[in-house]
């Protein structure tokens, strides 16, 4: 604290897991980014009473200035790993229909190459369309990226692993005038 500690970097890698092990793990995949993140903060509130900040110590990770978002990821990615996906939605993509094969492909496509974009699939009750959701969904997760299913109705959602109504995760008003906005913030 008052002075300047030859080898930091070296005491950081060697203390690292030991100095998080009391943070909650969220998945089995890599965390360290988070990890780091809830440890900077917590250092940061601990050196601002002394007048000092993490880059007072310039061997250290540097603190991003999003850390206040931290919290907020931490909870989202909890939530997202502690539920594993079911393996009836991973064993529907080898029996996925030509259509269906199809358009999972499109998609996983985008996804893959980074493309982006916006997919419609119609079609009456019973076709298949939530088999096909269900099928991208686990497919997406399994590779350990993040996917928010989301959902007009309630009923719909109930049919999605995980789903929810946009309502409610983006946290949409129910009464839209021109001035309504949503607080879903970009973390």
């Amino acid at each position: 604290m008052y002075c300047q500690p030859s080898g930091l970097r070296v005491l950081w890698d060697e203390f690292f897991p030991h100095l998080v092990e009391d943070y909650p793990s969220i998945s089995t995949i890599s965390n360290n980014e988070i990890l780091t993140y809830k440890l900077l903060k917590d250092l940061h509130h601990l050196l601002r009473p002394l007048r000092k900040t993490i880059s007072d110590y310039n061997e250290l990770p540097n603190l991003l200035e999003s850390v206040e978002n931290i919290d907020e990821l931490s909870e989202i990615m909890e939530e997202y790993f502690a539920v594993p996906v079911p393996t009836e939605d991973t064993d529907s993509i080898g029996k996925l229909n030509v259509n269906q094969r199809r358009t999972y492909d499109t998609v996983m496509n985008a996804i893959t190459l980074k493309n982006g974009g916006a997919f419609f699939v119609d079609g009456p009750g019973g076709i298949g369309k939530s088999y096909l959701y269900r099928a991208i969904l686990a497919t997406v997760k399994r590779r350990d990226e993040i996917v928010i299913p989301t959902s007009t109705f309630g009923i719909a959602a109930t049919l999605l692993h995980q789903g929810r109504t946009s309502h409610s995760t983006f946290q949409l008003p129910i009464k839209l005038d021109s001035s309504s906005s949503c607080t879903f913030t970009k973390s």
